[in-house]
C-alpha cells in the first residue's frame, strides 16, 4: 500500500489558492492531493507551501515503547508485534502472543527490513 502524499492548509490558504490561480476549490482539492495533472498542480502545491502549507503523508500507525526492562517493542497493525533487546540485540516477532520469527545481533541497518516484513505478515 503506496502512503498517500498531501499538502495540509487552512480554509483560507485555500481561498488564497484559488483566488491566485484563478480555479476551482476542487482544483486546489485535487492539486493539494496529488490528484491533479497538467503544469498547474505543481505551482499550486508550490505556492501553498510558501504560504505555510505542511507536505503530509498518511501512513500506517506503528506504536514504539521503550520499556524498562530493556526492550523496544513495536506495535503493528494486524497484531503484530516487534521485540527489541537492548542488551543482546535480538529480535523476535510475535503474533497473538507466540513467536513466528527471530533475529540475533540485529544491527540498526538492519531494522527497516525486519519492520517491512512485520508489515507485510500474513
Amino acid at each position: 500500500m503506496k502512503p498517500k502524499r498531501f499538502i495540509h492548509v487552512s480554509a483560507s490558504v485555500r481561498n488564497f489558492l484559488c483566488r491566485a490561480m484563478n480555479v476551482t476549490p476542487q482544483t486546489v482539492w485535487r492539486a493539494l492531493t496529488y490528484q491533479g495533472g497538467g503544469d498547474t498542480a505543481p505551482r499550486i502545491r508550490r505556492l501553498a507551501l510558501e504560504r505555510g502549507g505542511v507536505a503530509m503523508m498518511e501512513t500506517r500507525e506503528i506504536e514504539t515503547i521503550h520499556d524498562v526492562d530493556g526492550f523496544m517493542n513495536q506495535y503493528f497493525p494486524g497484531g503484530i508485534v516487534l521485540r527489541f533487546s537492548k542488551e543482546d540485540g535480538s529480535c523476535s516477532m510475535e503474533f497473538e502472543g507466540k513467536k513466528v520469527k527471530s533475529w540475533q545481533n540485529v544491527r540498526i541497518a538492519e531494522i527497516e527490513a525486519i519492520q517491512r516484513e512485520a508489515m507485510s505478515f500474513r
